[in-house]
């Protein structure tokens, strides 16, 4: 999973976290360097460039340049609110591939296997859709503290809330899919349910977990 997120998001990682230590410009220009070096060694190994890499290609450039060029405190007030947007939009993109992002990292982690199944296909949209809307949520919350708070204030409130719900929505898409995919079962959700009617074989089969995704 590291590997796979550092590919497809290190150029982003590496922005922010250069922003942060040593300022704007140095942050433009390692990113771009390091931007730069992965796709001539993709290109390089023959292998192809990802939607998500492009993604975090086009944060950093948009970033970077408005960053530069607005400094005025309206845009920084915005900011966080742009950024979660554009992570929106990237689960939200992701809805309309037979692949969502979810289900990548689920594959790269390991945790289920790569056979397609109608039933796997519409789960692993529907917690990408939960992901689009936190981040839809997340927006709209950051740009409420930025304007309705003083900048301390709602800096902590976002650092603490941003953080603990993030960890909180991740664990619980991690460690709760089980429960999850029971609970689609037995609303009659799946695709499978929609089409036969449930049986307690299959209400009771464990599909998630380990590496047994299979239906």
């Amino acid at each position: 999973m590291l590997r796979w997120v550092l590919i497809n998001f290190g150029v982003l990682i590496l922005f922010q976290a250069t922003k942060y230590f040593l300022g704007l410009q140095w942050a433009i220009g390692v990113s771009m360097a390091y931007a730069i070096g992965e796709i001539l060694w993709l290109k390089i190994r023959r292998r192809t460039i990802s939607p998500f890499m492009l993604f975090s290609l086009a944060v950093v450039l948009l970033f970077g340049v408005l960053d530069l060029w607005l400094t005025n405190d309206f845009f920084m007030k915005l900011e966080s609110a742009v950024m979660n947007l554009m992570m929106a939009g990237l689960f939200g993109l992701s809805l309309f591939r037979e692949k969502t992002i979810v289900e990548e990292l689920a594959e790269n982690q390991g945790r289920i296997t790569k056979e397609k199944t109608p039933d796997k296909t519409f789960f692993f949209h529907f917690v990408t859709a939960i992901w689009f809307l936190y981040y839809i949520l997340r927006a709209f919350a950051f740009t409420w503290m930025n304007f309705a708070m003083a900048d301390g204030e709602s800096f902590i409130l976002k650092t603490f809330l941003g953080t603990a719900s993030f960890y909180i929505l991740l664990a619980a898409s991690i460690g709760l899919n089980q429960q999850l995919w029971n609970l689609l079962l037995k609303l009659r959700l799946m695709p499978s349910t929609r089409k036969n009617p449930m049986t307690e074989t299959s209400m009771q089969r464990p599909c998630i977990g380990t590496r047994n995704l299979e239906s």
